[in-house]
């Protein structure tokens, strides 16, 4: 009995499957030839699009680690926190380039590594010996 002409799939028909009906054998003879330079050049194009979106991620985690000094009234992350910083960022010209979507994640995370950052330590005041200060 066929599978496929009962509309079932088994692993064996399954793998067998991944072309369309379309698919010719010049088609696949043409494919061998391109696929060394297409897969070269979409390539390039992935590891771009990853350098633009560290560049953007790092921009964003900037952007955080600073809000978290801009905005010291805010001991946790919050809506209103949210809103205001989208706000910012937008009103930043980043907007257009980075939605806000892609990068609130690194944004928060940068907020949130800007309160993790101890406070410089300041050495104690030492009183000069011999000086009464009382």
């Amino acid at each position: 009995m066929n599978d496929r002409t009962k509309g079932i799939k088994t692993a064996s028909t399954c793998a067998q499957s991944h072309k369309p009906v379309w698919w010719t054998d010049s088609l696949e003879t043409s494919w061998h030839k391109a696929k060394v330079e297409a897969t070269q050049e979409w390539g390039k194009i992935v590891e771009g699009e990853k350098r633009v979106a560290e560049r953007a991620e790092v921009e964003a985690m900037a952007f955080g680690h600073g809000a978290r000094h801009a905005y010291r009234e805010f001991q946790v992350w919050s809506d209103k926190l949210e809103a205001m910083l989208r706000a910012d960022w937008k009103e930043t010209g980043h907007d257009a380039e980075c939605a806000w979507t892609k990068v609130s994640a690194a944004v928060k995370h940068g907020w949130q590594r800007g309160a993790a950052q101890p406070a410089v330590a300041r050495p104690a005041l030492v009183e000069p010996a011999g000086l009464d200060v009382h």
